[in-house]
């Protein structure tokens, strides 16, 4: 379980879309279209043959350092620097936000089918290189956290409280916001494309969110609402009258997995599409 607490805060300045520029405490790196990130503990390219050199420093958090041979960014943890285990991540990879039912109530568990199909969606996931991001927690959220590291893959959890503690085991990074249900904005705008397994009715409200501004993949046969949707939405796959977006069914992990990379690939949906901010 790794989690990374930044200490220092990044700036971004608007530039033309080949290149845009990170502030860091002590130097200013250019990323071009290539874009990377190395992060410690994962099955990617080694931080040498990226070109960074193992020094040591102190302190703990993560810091942007310099561009690799390649044009990655290199960031690196100066806890672990003197075992130089880093990899590359291309910040291109797609985030996959998966939402679904917690574990939080045994008198109401998860079906444990749903857990099966969560724990395949991850491990699918990671393997075509997406990120994984959960609300952090138990439940389908773990499942599909483990999944994604059975296959190497990277987890973000956005957690509800201020303790990253919370967070299960298979989290790596761990953001605490504060704001109990209200992280589920955080957690689905986060996404390229959203996942939606099993569900009660903090599923119900992330997947509100998730209609207007991403596309979103429901896996039927998982109980909950993935269950019940198609029986309650206009014509089967709208959320609103205006039918401003639209919702996509899956049977299998393998169909959901593979429609959220396409959809994904097509970019935002819905009210939003326009873009809202510049």
């Amino acid at each position: 379980r790794r989690i990374f607490t930044p200490t220092w805060k990044p700036s971004v300045r608007k530039l033309p879309p080949s290149e845009r520029v990170i502030v860091d405490a002590d130097e200013i790196v250019r990323l071009p279209e290539k874009r990377c990130v190395a992060v410690p503990r994962l099955p990617c390219r080694s931080a040498t043959n990226a070109g960074l050199s193992a020094d040591s420093a102190g302190g703990t958090g993560v810091q942007i350092r310099r561009l690799d041979a390649a044009g990655g960014v290199v960031v690196h943890s100066p806890s672990e620097t003197a075992k130089g285990d880093f990899g590359i991540y291309d910040l291109d990879h797609k985030l996959i936000t998966v939402i679904g039912k917690s574990a939080k109530d045994p008198r109401d568990p998860v079906p444990e089918k749903a857990l099966r199909m969560a724990e395949q969606v991850g491990r699918l996931i990671a393997e075509r290189k997406g990120i994984v991001v959960t609300g952090g927690l138990s439940g389908v959220m773990e499942a599909v956290s483990r999944g994604a590291k059975t296959a190497g893959g990277l987890v973000v959890g956005m957690l509800p409280g201020f303790d990253k503690r919370d967070a299960n085991d298979y989290v790596d990074i761990a953001i605490t916001t504060g704001m109990g249900w209200m992280r589920n904005t955080l957690t689905v705008r986060a996404a390229d494309a959203v996942i939606m397994i099993s569900g009660g009715i903090g599923t119900l409200n992330e997947l509100t969110v998730a209609y207007e501004l991403k596309p979103t993949v429901i896996l039927e046969g998982t109980g909950g609402w993935s269950s019940r949707m198609r029986e309650v939405a206009y014509q089967g796959k709208h959320l609103d009258e205006a039918k401003i977006a639209e919702l996509h069914y899956a049977q299998t992990p393998q169909q959901a997995v593979e429609m959220a990379f396409a959809l994904a690939a097509l970019g935002e949906t819905g009210r939003d599409s326009a873009r809202e901010y510049y």
